[in-house]
């Protein structure tokens, strides 16, 4: 006889490459280049991005990626330190850190508010939980979207990183749900699958693990209906 189907009661949502999504390096590179008056780097924006994506690769950044997200500080000493490696990008080496932390060039995806929006009409509260250095509510609130979120739980603010179980626990107390009631929506087994531990149910979308496919040229639409097929069903909609 099948095992009845626990219903859900809230969904735990990643930021980056879920619900929002970085603006193409090659497009950040030529934008500030020419915004700064330097048209031999925006002239090489596409090979350069590609360089920029293998530096992430050598393992002083590595180290300071692992350590990112842990606090503002830490995560613009891996942004800075990242881009340090790729001596052409030099002369932009500071707006272009900046500007991987601006709330202006991460855009959500297409389906992103729509789905949000079904999730908060079926009654259902939201929290966001992801492995951050830096402050992403701006984000949300340059689309009118943080009204649909009850619950930020960010890594450099609570002091622990995906898969932790603590960083699932936080968003779980916060929000006053058992996690066996809870959905974990993310794009990374390694981090967003450590939700099971807390007893969660996971939907993980296409991704990858390594920031070198995530810097990538993005999809406009992430798939993210999946998730209300999944709140009807088992809360028998």
């Amino acid at each position: 006889m099948p095992h009845a189907v626990l219903p859900i009661h809230a969904v735990l949502f990643d930021f980056a490459r879920t619900l929002f999504r970085l603006t193409a390096p090659v497009e950040m590179i030529r934008d500030i280049a020419t915004q700064h008056g330097y048209p031999e780097i925006a002239a090489d924006a596409e090979e350069l991005a590609r360089v920029l994506g293998d530096a992430h690769l050598h393992p002083e950044v590595i180290r300071l990626w692992e350590l990112g997200d842990l606090s503002e500080a830490g995560h613009l000493a891996y942004r800075t330190g990242w881009i340090a490696r790729v001596a052409e990008l030099g002369p932009i080496l500071d707006p272009l850190a900046a500007a991987m932390a601006d709330p202006a060039r991460w855009p959500p995806y297409a389906d992103t508010a729509e789905v949000l929006a079904g999730v908060a009409e079926r009654g259902i509260p939201i929290a966001v939980v992801s492995n951050i250095g830096w402050d992403v509510r701006a984000a949300f609130a340059r689309h009118g979207l943080d009204r649909t979120i009850d619950v930020w739980t960010l890594s450099y603010e609570v002091g622990a990183l995906k898969p932790n179980p603590e960083i699932f626990k936080h968003a779980l107390r916060k929000l006053g749900v058992n996690g066996r009631h809870a959905l974990m929506v993310g794009d990374t087994p390694g981090a967003d699958g450590g939700a099971t531990a807390v007893g969660c149910r996971v939907l993980l979308l296409p991704g990858a693990e390594d920031v070198v496919s995530w810097l990538a040229p993005s999809e406009e639409v992430r798939g993210l209906g999946a998730v209300l097929h999944l709140l009807d069903a088992a809360n028998r909609r």
